[in-house]
């Protein structure tokens, strides 16, 4: 068995969230702070990853989530399914939000659902779902 944890992160489209969400927090500010959080869970020993990022009014959403899933890592089923903050933080995305953890239940049921800040960062959650993933010495 592989030690190697695959995660796909789920987060809002930065282009959709500046057009739609800017009223509501900094979006370059965020999308800094993601990238350099999955800088940092890249990095990690034992783990892949990958961004996928949704788009609310996107026809066809769903389907092509449920196929990313379906498809996985390298032809292996995701370990885990990393949704971030800005999809379950606010009462305007609780339907994205169920309808993304209703898929990942049903097309992957064995992935473990993760769910990353405000509190934690990527690498953190990861950690908690995962235990023996351990951030690499230069990062600590």
């Amino acid at each position: 068995m592989s030690n190697i944890v695959s995660i796909l992160s789920v987060g809002l489209d930065f282009d959709w969230s500046l057009a739609n969400l800017s009223h509501k927090f900094d979006v370059p500010k965020v999308r800094a702070r993601v990238f350099k959080e999955f800088d940092e869970l890249r990095s990690a020993p034992g783990v892949e990853c990958e961004i996928y990022y949704v788009n609310s009014d996107k026809e066809g959403l769903f389907d092509d989530f449920a196929a990313k899933l379906r498809e996985g890592h390298r032809g292996k089923p995701w370990k885990g399914v990393m949704i971030g903050w800005g999809v379950r933080g606010s009462s305007d995305m609780t339907s994205l939000f169920e309808t993304l953890v209703n898929t990942i239940k049903d097309e992957i049921p064995q992935s473990r659902i993760i769910f990353s800040g405000p509190g934690s960062t990527q690498l953190e959650s990861v950690e908690r779902n995962f235990p023996h993933i351990k951030r690499s010495s230069e990062s600590i």
